[in-house]
């Protein structure tokens, strides 16, 4: 028997009590369901003519249940036409069907949407008391009578339909008399042929609309089927128990009527308020499963999918969006993802009146004024309600004159394309989603999936809270991806150089160790296979020429230009070790060709490079080592590079390759190099001190802290050997740590045993170019306790004059800690005065030079005697080095300087020897 009856929104299709109307379009495609016959919108499964083809499966499925209908009605009718006569009976259920075709409880669920009636009371009670022909022709007239004036039905919706209910009309009439074989309507028999109809018109309506709903959507969904025969069924059976009553007091007490009218009312309302708790009941699971599920997405675009999925199901919208606004005002990005989709589609919109005419960065232009969604990035939640020509805040009342927003969009809507961001959707909601830095995005739902009801108020409140949920897990996402960007970027700034991007000397080495340790393995296991691998040193001749006259930052464009190079026309990994220096290595390569190679580099560097108006050439110097025994170690092979290096420099032959029978020379430097890093271990390298007096009292005021290296092999190693070794090992910061370290720790001793003097340490021009050597001051002074102006630091005067505005940072901060700042060997370049009321320095040092040459008569005092005076009016203390006899602290005395060191104070002294020396001095 027919039993209560919805449209099917896209397809016209009918559904039984319980059973489902879908009303969405297929996954992925438009949220606006498709029009009648002849709509060629397309869908995500194909073009036009795919849903062209699939309306016309449509149709050819309506031709198939008339035909059905027919087969079922017309031997009825045309045995019998007098029958169809319409009786005061039928008159009156006519009505009662069309009512109950309006009066539809819908329950919807992300894909479909599950009606609930009570056509089963005027259907048992026609089948009862009107003749079969005349039952199906009220029971026809009146639901569609319904679907037509009422719910505005027209096309293929509206001829599925009333085909469906001829054909329901039919079987239902056929059954319930075949079962009832004349017997009694209100006796058991009566109830089982009702209830028989009711079963069988229900599993073939809904059998019709799943495959309606297949068809349409180019996808079959058992989802259609189950719910019918779950819940449908068993509603229906209750609805037909209530309908056989009313047959039953019809005929027996129709003075009882009312009473049951009474229990149908209640029953209808107990079937609203049913389905209002079940829907909250969903929002709450489904806004549970949203929190889990944002909260275990981690990487933030996991969770703008989640966040979008699970919006659009929540809300049973047809797609959901999320839109940032970005660092252009007029762009804002929208990641966008259809219901049922698995990934999001992510588009830049350009608002109006940013139109960059196309030369941009390919962003979709918007048309028209304001978007109907930007007031949710300004912070105010939006309600967009069915019917409505725009959107407004969502505590905004529908316009007047206008309707209520709760009709189904007309059939010539165009169904959109994709899930991208519609700019007329039929409904919408959209919320701002609030973060500690204010309003940068939004989420937005379009198009309820069921168009039988739209967005409503409750619907803002549910979507806010939602909103509120997505923004903690965005905003918690976004903060994990940028410190996943900041660890690695800090990983990347570890391993590279920050002015030509390259790898810098611990990527390199790493590299090196890598590639040797792969060919140790090749040999291991095969010994007679070559050790394959060359390393190139490069240096750039003449660079601090470059510095020195075109300045610092032509220098850093050389750098830069000359990495590039080496980068294209390199077989290998380039990096720069610093200041000029770039390696390349080339595993694989014989000696013979990595020599070529290093000439092919040569050659390319070689070439001008156009520097402001100058095209500047710049030769360099390449030094060749080969993958061998004689080097175990990355360094070692380095180090072996380097001294070809310096042979191609010496030789002005651009390029050399590591000879092991070069001299000994090289082989002091080699092995000089593979040593230091042990030294520094295990503290060969020690200070010995040297005293500083006031040459009119005679009064100690500190000491200076002089290197010193014996080495097994070579004996004592020169300061400046040590700190050019350091330099080309890459261990001048490791070195100059060590230094500071130990002069802080002797000058401790000292003060420990009454004698807070101050020490001096010497310091390399790369060490005032690094901004860390002022936290690594800061730390050993606080480790030893000793005050800042107990230190002295010194650099040459050459070294000081050489870069002295990238130093001056590194300096001036060094003197804001408190640490006294000394120029040593000052007088070889009178023209430097000029710079020391620049520099933070305290004191100067007479080279010892300048104390011979007028101790022997060669030089006029004049000229040192103003150096001096202008020092002590600039505030500086003046120190005169290699005073070596009486009459030469007399001389410098005479000459004004405030504190003298040499052979004729005292010599040098380990730091044990210095408290017994004080206590005899």
């Amino acid at each position: 028997m027919p039993a209560d009856v919805s449209p099917h929104p896209d397809t016209g299709a009918a559904t039984s009590a319980g059973t489902p109307s879908s009303s969405a379009a297929p996954p992925g495609a438009a949220p606006h369901p498709p029009s009648a016959a002849g709509d060629t919108a397309p869908t995500e499964t194909g073009g036009p003519r795919s849903a062209t083809s699939r309306s016309h499966l449509v149709w050819l499925l309506v031709l198939a249940l008339t035909g059905a209908a027919a087969a079922v009605i017309l031997p009825g009718m045309l045995s019998d036409p007098a029958a169809v006569g319409p009786t005061a009976a039928g008159l009156a259920l006519v009505p009662l069907f069309a009512l109950t075709e309006v009066v539809v409880i819908h329950l919807p669920t992300q894909r479909n949407a599950y009606g609930h009636t009570l056509r089963e009371v005027p259907a048992v009670v026609g089948l009862t008391f009107l003749a079969p022909q005349e039952y199906v022709l009220v029971y026809v007239v009146g639901t569609v009578s319904a679907l037509f004036l009422v719910t505005r039905m027209r096309g293929v919706k509206l001829a599925f339909n009333s085909a469906l209910f001829a054909f329901e009309a039919g079987l239902g009439a056929a059954v319930y008399h075949l079962v009832l074989a004349g017997g009694d309507p209100i006796s058991p028999t009566g109830w089982l042929a009702a209830l028989a109809a009711v079963v069988a018109t229900d599993l073939i309506s809904a059998a019709a609309i799943t495959t309606a709903i297949s068809v349409t959507e180019g996808v079959f969904d058992g989802d259609v089927l189950r719910e019918a025969l779950r819940s449908g069924l068993a509603a229906a059976c209750i609805n037909t128990c209530v309908a056989l009553l009313v047959a039953t007091l019809l005929i027996v007490r129709p003075t009882s009527l009312p009473l049951l009218a009474v229990v149908v009312v209640l029953l209808v309302l107990g079937y609203r308020v049913y389905i209002t708790l079940a829907r909250g009941h969903a929002r709450t699971q489904l806004l549970y499963r949203f929190v889990d599920r944002t909260a275990t997405a981690q990487a933030l675009d996991d969770v703008i999918r989640v966040v979008l999925t699970e919006a659009a199901d929540l809300m049973h919208a047809e797609s959901a969006h999320l839109l940032e606004t970005t660092d252009d005002p007029g762009r804002v990005r929208c990641h966008s993802i259809a219901a049922g989709g698995t990934e999001p589609i992510t588009t830049l919109l350009t608002l109006p009146g940013h139109d960059d005419g196309g030369g941009g960065d390919g962003g979709v232009g918007i048309g028209g004024g304001t978007p109907w969604w930007h007031p949710a990035l300004e912070g105010r939640p939006l309600l967009l309600a069915a019917g409505r020509q725009g959107g407004g805040d969502a505590d905004q009342e529908p316009d007047e004159g206008r309707d209520d927003g709760r009709h189904d969009a007309p059939d010539d809507v165009p169904a959109p394309t994709s899930a991208v961001l519609p700019a007329h959707p039929r409904d919408a909601v959209a919320a701002p989603l609030r973060a500690a830095r204010g309003v940068r995005a939004a989420l937005v739902v379009c198009d309820r999936s069921f168009d039988q009801e739209t967005f409503g108020r409750d619907d803002v409140q549910v979507f806010a809270t939602l909103a509120s949920h997505a923004a903690v897990a965005i905003e918690r996402a976004d903060t994990v991806h940028r410190l996943e960007q900041m660890v690695e970027q800090r990983a990347h700034d570890a391993l590279h150089d920050p002015l030509s991007g390259l790898p810098n000397r611990r990527a390199f080495n790493e590299a090196v160790a890598r590639a040797m340790a792969d060919v140790g393995r090749v040999r291991a296991q095969d010994s007679g296979a070559p050790a394959r691998g060359v390393v190139l040193l490069l240096d750039l001749d003449d660079f601090k020429d470059v510095n020195d006259t075109l300045g610092h930052s032509a220098g850093d464009r050389l750098i830069t230009e000359s990495g590039e190079r080496l980068r294209h026309e390199a077989a290998g990994m380039v990096a720069r070790l610093g200041g000029d220096e770039f390696a390349v290595l080339l595993p694989g390569m014989t000696l013979a060709e990595g020599l070529r190679h290093a000439q092919h580099l040569h050659a390319a560097l070689s070439a001008p490079v156009p520097l402001d108006d100058v095209d500047l050439i710049v030769s360099s110097s390449i030094g060749v080592a080969e993958f061998s025994s004689a080097a175990s170690t990355a360094e070692e092979l380095l180090a072996q590079a380097d001294v070809a290096m310096y042979t191609a420099k010496a030789a002005r032959s651009g390029v050399a390759v590591y000879r092991p029978e070069e001299g000994d020379s090289t082989a002091r430097r080699l092995a000089l190099a593979a040593d230091l890093p042990q030294a520094l271990a295990v503290g060969d390298i020690r200070l010995w001190y040297q005293p500083q007096a006031d040459p009119r009292t005679g009064t100690i005021a500190g000491f200076e802290a002089l290197m010193r290296w014996h080495h097994p092999v070579f004996g004592m190693v020169p300061p400046p050997e040590i700190v050019a070794v350091a330099h080309r090992t890459g261990r001048v910061r490791s070195l100059t740590d060590d230094l500071i370290r130990q002069a802080l720790s002797a000058r401790h001793a000292w003060a420990e045993a009454g004698h807070p003097l101050a020490v001096s340490v010497n310091v390399t021009p790369a060490d005032i170019a690094d901004p860390m050597l002022v936290s690594r001051v800061r730390l050993e002074l606080a480790r030893s306790a000793t005050p800042a102006e107990a230190l002295v630091l010194e650099v040459t005067e050459s070294d000081a004059m050489k870069d002295p505005e990238r130093s001056l940072e590194v300096l001036t901060a060094l003197s804001a800690l408190g640490v006294t700042l000394s120029v040593d060997d000052f007088g070889t370049g009178y023209s430097s005065l000029a710079y020391l009321d620049r520099l933070p320095v305290k004191e100067v040092k007479v080279d010892q030079s300048f104390i011979i040459r007028m101790q022997e008569g060669t030089t006029d005092p004049t000229v040192l005697r103003a150096t001096i005076g202008l020092a002590h009016d600039l505030g500086l203390r003046v120190v005169a080095e290699g005073v070596e006899s009486e009459s030469a602290r007399v001389l410098v005395r005479d000459l004004g300087v405030d504190l003298y060191q040499g052979f004729g104070l005292a010599r040098p002294m380990t730091a044990p020897d210095v408290l017994g020396w004080l206590e005899r001095y």
